[in-house]
């Protein structure tokens, strides 16, 4: 990654037939890298067949361009058993990851209760240099919850861009009261296509209380009226309407005829 050190682990192997003597490995690194251990490696002898590993440790500059695939020169040289010194080259490419640094906020978990279907909703925000690719989230089933939908696809998940993220699960019938802790898997890609993994920690409060029947916490339920007595209050509301009508009238036609009179 920028800015860290890491190891470049080499193997040398004699692949001839007669034995290679003063045998010494040199690595040359592109700039924006520096070797912290000696550049060269003396091996000594190597028979046929025979291999020695070599560790060297490397620093990235923090200037260095992230998604980028950086070429190592390696140099080996020896003397043959005719005494004849002879050389080789080899290039060795090491990619300059990105990082993927997840955090959550807005954080909102049930209420839940022994049997009963829960939401949790959160925002995703990806703190680190790189975009996340193929970002998959699932919440892990382990006591006592399990999910009650398939793995959600959120596709990149660009860095400093927050996500609003909302996943279903259950708690076991069984569970006793108390906070638990949920985990959610969150798969992705690196920009190298490499597979990665990661966890999210959730604290869960379950409690009895939450029954499949009760209403959430401040939700107020009204009285449902049913559909057919709707109906008839409708017709007997218009009833009334219409016979107000009709006695309005009635009483303005009296009312005339007292006038004629």
């Amino acid at each position: 990654y920028r800015g860290e050190d890491f190891t470049l682990t080499l193997n040398v192997r004699n692949t001839g037939d007669s034995e290679a003597q003063q045998v010494a490995v040199q690595l040359s690194a592109p700039q924006g890298f520096s070797t912290l251990t000696p550049s060269t490696f003396n091996l000594g002898s190597l028979k046929p067949g025979e291999a020695r590993t070599i560790e060297y440790k490397v620093k990235s500059s923090p200037a260095a361009e992230e998604g980028v695939i950086y070429t190592f020169t390696v140099d080996i040289g020896y003397v043959d058993e005719l005494g004849i010194s002879r050389a080789s080259r080899s290039f060795v490419g090491v990619p300059l990851h990105g990082t993927v640094e997840l955090a959550t906020y807005d954080v909102s978990a049930g209420p839940a209760g022994p049997g009963v279907p829960f939401t949790l909703t959160f925002t995703l925000l990806n703190r680190g240099t790189t975009t996340a690719t193929y970002t998959t989230l699932s919440v892990v089933s382990e006591d006592p919850f399990k999910p009650v939908e398939e793995p959600v696809y959120i596709g990149d998940l660009d860095p400093n861009a927050p996500l609003p993220v909302s996943l279903k699960a259950v708690v076991k019938p069984d569970t006793a009261e108390g906070e638990y802790q949920l985990k959610v898997k969150v798969y992705y890609k690196d920009e190298y296509h490499e597979e990665h993994v990661k966890f999210l920690t959730f604290t869960v409060k379950v409690s009895k209380e939450i029954t499949p029947s009760s209403p959430m916490p401040g939700k107020v339920e009204r009285p449902q009226i049913p559909e057919l007595y709707l109906y008839a209050l409708i017709v007997l509301a218009v009833a009334a309407v219409s016979a107000g009508g009709i006695a309005w009238r009635r009483r303005g036609k009296r009312r005339k005829m007292e006038e004629k009179i």
